[in-house]
């Protein structure tokens, strides 16, 4: 095994790559220095080629099965420490064919334009957006950074994107942008939202401004990417739609027992997606896949006519007075607020109810007050699900994926 790092310094001319890794080495001192052992893409590439000469590279690939081992995936870390997930070459094709079988009545002809704003070490960017878009001819758009948002306004002024999937924060963030206009969206004929719960409120808002609904669908690392999707004839907001096609997924409790519809459960699935394992961690492995269903720590809900609903992570549960309060639900009602740009909340010690709902907004009126929050909370919200306190923060910590970073945010506001 080799560790093989990357680098875009590595596809700069000399001069540049050597005042550039200069300066982010020694002065702004982002690029860490790696003990250890490993080679550059650029060494392995010329080695590789090198190696190559008069051999019948069809032969390279002769031997590979569709279930052996392509790539090990690593898992966002939300909840622990990152996990390297082993996927599959089948796994991860039949994945994107998945996927494309659920979106397949808005695609074009020719091959999408697709604008890539997400990072494509990122299971979404890498199997649904990147390898999908090349077996359906299609283009993309590759943004090195979406932050902040204004470095996309560019591509959509430059390409005809027509298809784009972000993150509950992008899309947030973009329509606050002042450089938003309709005219750059008339194109998109869909747009997909994944890695972190897709707030109603900021999905109601994009429609508005582009005419373009968000479909939001539910995946994790551990599946090659998707495990459901809303249809783009029935998509229903709040959800994370049905199982793609091939997928099979049940609602358990604590027992492994299904439950009745509607009632909140674990989300377990199975399908031809499912990882090896993780890396060195069968511990962990049987811990998640037990008789080939994969138990994502996920609360969920199916409906009756099978839309899937997720609740929250269930570490991430606020217990209140011994009722279960999922943060995503709160985060999505105050997303509803004019004003709000983002919104995190965690559960904090509180002698008489054991926990309650604190929740960090963003917002871009100054005219927005906690009062007004709890009052908006008061009508859409049980009362124990009402936070006990709203604090006005510049930034609510997320992952690169859209997650909130619950345990960050507890040590930056209430240490």
């Amino acid at each position: 095994k080799q560790v093989v790092t990357l680098s875009l310094l590595d596809f700069f001319p000399p001069a540049k790559k050597a005042l550039i890794g200069f300066v982010m080495k020694r002065v702004k001192k982002v690029i860490p220095s790696i003990k250890t052992p490993h080679i550059t893409m650029v060494a392995a590439l010329a080695k590789g080629k090198k190696a190559a000469q008069g051999i019948d590279i069809a032969s390279y690939s002769s031997h590979v099965q569709p279930t052996d081992t392509a790539i090990y995936q690593y898992t966002s870390g939300t909840t622990g420490r990152s996990k390297g997930a082993e996927l599959s070459h089948q796994g991860i094709l039949a994945n994107s064919f998945q996927a494309r079988l659920m979106t397949q009545s808005v695609m074009g002809g020719n091959g999408e334009t697709t604008l890539i704003a997400l990072p494509l070490y990122h299971i979404t960017a890498f199997a649904l957006i990147f390898l999908a878009g090349i077996s359906d001819g299609g283009h993309g758009i590759l943004a090195p950074s979406p932050r902040p948002p204004s470095n996309l306004k560019a591509a959509f002024e430059k390409y005809t994107i027509t298809w784009f999937t972000g993150i509950n924060t992008l899309f947030a963030a973009m329509t606050v942008e002042p450089w938003f206009d309709k005219k750059l969206f008339e194109n998109l004929r869909f747009c997909g939202s994944g890695g972190a719960a897709q707030q109603t409120g900021v999905a109601v808002r994009w429609n508005e401004l582009t005419g373009i609904s968000i479909n939001q669908g539910y995946g994790m690392t551990e599946c090659c990417g998707v495990i459901t999707l809303n249809p783009v004839a029935d998509n229903r907001l709040g959800t994370v739609g049905i199982p793609v096609p091939g997928m099979d997924l049940r609602i358990v409790d604590d027992n492994g027992v299904d439950v009745p519809l509607g009632t909140p459960g674990e989300v377990i699935f199975k399908g031809p997606t499912i990882m090896k394992g993780y890396l060195g961690r069968p511990d962990a492995t049987a811990e998640s896949i037990k008789d080939g269903w994969l138990y994502s720590g996920d609360i969920g809900v199916i409906d009756e006519d099978g839309f899937v609903e997720i609740v929250d992570r269930k570490k991430d549960m606020i217990l209140v007075s011994g009722f279960n309060v999922s943060p995503n639900e709160i985060e999505d009602a105050i997303s509803m607020l004019p004003g709000v740009v983002q919104v995190g909340v965690i559960g904090v010690a509180d002698e008489k109810s054991g926990e309650v709902p604190v929740a960090f907004v963003v917002t871009k009126d100054p005219a927005l007050s906690a009062d007004v929050v709890i009052e908006h909370c008061r009508k859409s919200l049980t009362k124990y699900k009402i936070p006990k306190k709203v604090v006005f923060v510049d930034d609510v910590p997320v992952t690169l994926s859209g997650k909130v970073l619950r345990r960050q945010l507890r040590d930056e506001y209430l240490a």
